[in-house]
């Protein structure tokens, strides 16, 4: 059983409803509803996350920030993706310069495995505008397995 207000266990449970149903909540109906943890700091609010029409209503957020991301989270949710390209001399860390829509996180991924192996630098481009979302591949960093040796 996971213990409140203790933000270093995490304490995620989200319910999600299609827009043609509603789910009863303490003050009105709902046509979406989620609760989920706040990614945004380490804290990790439990948000509670209504969704009415065109309103949206954000609880058990700490700071604007947990609201902002709640109402990001309810409309439009998104990632960003950090990934690694193997290379013949070194593995390099790749991540997407801007947060991509969640549900192509999968099909980003897999853009990131057709690249080609090369030597790149920090902080260089590899690729642009994935997947028509506007966020581009950057490489954050590399290990060469030699070094473990």
């Amino acid at each position: 059983m996971v213990k409140k207000n203790n933000p270093t266990e995490l304490k995620s449970k989200s319910v999600m409803l299609p827009k043609n149903e509603e789910q009863e909540t303490p003050n009105k109906k709902a046509n979406e509803f989620l609760e989920t943890t706040c990614i945004v700091c380490p804290i990790g609010c439990n948000l509670k996350i209504e969704k009415l029409n065109n309103d949206i209503k954000v609880t058990g957020n700490l700071c604007p920030r947990g609201e902002a991301y709640g109402k990001t989270e309810i409309t439009n949710p998104s990632r960003v993706i950090t990934c690694s390209v193997p290379c013949k001399e070194k593995i390099y860390f790749v991540k997407t310069s801007l947060p991509v829509p969640k549900k192509l996180m999968f099909n980003v991924i897999e853009e990131i495995k057709k690249i080609p192996p090369k030597n790149f630098n920090e902080g260089e481009v590899i690729l642009k505008n994935i997947l028509n979302t506007g966020s581009d591949i950057i490489v954050t960093g590399s290990h060469s397995p030699q070094q473990d040796i």
